[in-house]
């Protein structure tokens, strides 16, 4: 879609996404029929139309490069050099909320980002220096182990007894791998997410501070948020007006 598009060439039912009045609004569509686009299209008529605010809007997607076409093309509608509305994705927007509010969860706020490989290096470190004896799982099979819990916002169940081998090694591994992360004042992806629910559950002043700032919320692809991203959406979003686009042929 050319930079210069603009309401005229969307169907009936883009037109109807795009100027969905205020509550929370679910826009259901299958892939290729322009969703994306909805988004810009909203995030345009919000601020052209109905002379909302652009520091009060907040759209969330899952790649850097729907993010940045975005961002561009809104600002290309708008005629603005730079987009005062925040438009990235789940990770950046935790990174954002985290760098600013992470020591109210008593932690500093010059953590490190531990990437792919920092966290294999990590992991291998870890299954080297297991108890003789014990089982070795591979590294990349203890880190989604443990990258599945967190997502879901779980711990392991520390009540029960694992239920085979590869669950007792990675409960080790899980005590072993965040205590790794803490030592170097680091966090993984997964964190990004996982610390931004729970900042925003746990403190409330950061949570309403956000709560007044964003009063239109876009979220796209909703049939993918983890349970990490569905919280945080949740929180933030108590107070504004909501709009989801999803695939339900995805979900």
């Amino acid at each position: 879609m050319p930079f210069g598009g603009s309401m005229h060439d969307l169907n009936e039912s883009q037109r109807t996404a795009v100027t969905a009045p205020d509550g929370p609004a679910l826009v259901l569509a299958g892939a290729g029929s322009g969703k994306t686009r909805v988004i810009i299209e909203r995030l345009v008529w919000l601020v052209d139309e109905r002379g909302i605010d652009p520091r009060g809007l907040l759209a969330l997607t899952f790649t850097n490069r729907a993010a940045g076409e975005m961002r561009e093309r809104v600002a290309a509608r708008l005629q603005l050099d730079r987009l005062a509305s925040w438009v990235g994705t789940f990770h950046a927007f935790g990174l954002y909320l985290l760098r600013r509010d992470i020591d109210k969860l008593g932690r500093a706020k010059s953590f490190t980002i531990h990437d792919d490989s920092d966290q294999l290096s990590l992991m291998k470190r870890l299954i080297k220096d297991l108890p003789s004896g014990m089982l070795r799982v591979s590294p990349r099979e203890a880190l989604s182990w443990i990258s599945r819990l967190k997502q879901d916002l779980r711990e392991p169940d520390w009540g029960e007894e694992p239920e085979t081998d590869e669950e007792e090694v990675c409960r080790v591994l899980w005590r072993r791998y965040h205590d790794g992360l803490a030592k170097a004042s680091g966090v993984d992806f997964d964190d990004l997410l996982v610390l931004t629910a729970r900042l925003l559950r746990e403190c409330d002043g950061v949570c309403e501070k956000y709560r007044r700032r964003f009063t239109h919320i876009l979220v796209d692809e909703y049939q993918d948020l983890n349970a990490a991203e569905q919280e945080f959406t949740q929180l933030i979003a108590e107070n504004a007006r909501l709009t989801i686009i999803g695939d339900e042929d995805q979900s």
